[in-house]
């Protein structure tokens, strides 16, 4: 599916956005109760969302890009973005990028 004359650029589908700003405002959350109750548990807590957050990551299964040839979004394996990012790394932009 991918083709080694285009250029990609990945991006966040609504799904990874989401976890994102439940990871985030559940640091915060941690962060704000840590300075209200003088206590030090939430630096744990805060250390699982964390590696929950790699973890997520890791195991995707697909990713989301832009191909800014054919100006259009695509999923693909992860795997198999891993492989052409590192086959042809001068077909791959900056993340976000859509020029």
């Amino acid at each position: 599916m991918l083709n080694k004359n285009h250029q990609y650029s990945q991006h966040a589908s609504k799904a990874l956005l989401s976890a994102f700003v439940i990871t985030s405002v559940l640091v915060v959350m941690s962060v704000i109760v840590m300075i209200i109750l003088k206590t030090w548990w939430p630096i744990v807590v805060i250390g699982v969302i964390v590696a929950g957050w790699f973890i997520f990551n890791a195991l995707r299964k697909t990713v989301m890009l832009y191909d800014l040839t054919d100006k259009m979004n695509i999923v693909v394996a992860n795997n198999d973005w891993l492989a052409f990012k590192k086959n042809y790394p001068n077909q791959v932009v900056a993340n976000g990028k859509k020029e």
